[in-house]
């Protein structure tokens, strides 16, 4: 998920609390297409996600 970022508890946690960063992207990206999918969604990994998630606090 491109759109991806820590909130809440996922801050606390050391493996978890960053959003990916290209090299890792890609890697699942390619994982995917090794693995045969043909009509896979994609999203671009962009900067501004957060903005359009609610302030839940």
């Amino acid at each position: 998920m491109a759109q991806y970022f820590p909130s809440y508890k996922a801050k606390e946690d050391d493996k978890i609390n960053r959003k990916l960063n290209l090299k890792e992207y890609k890697a699942v990206e390619e994982y995917m297409y090794m693995l045969g999918f043909e009509n896979g969604y994609i999203q671009d990994l962009e900067e501004n996600e957060e903005q359009y998630v609610p302030d839940w606090e």
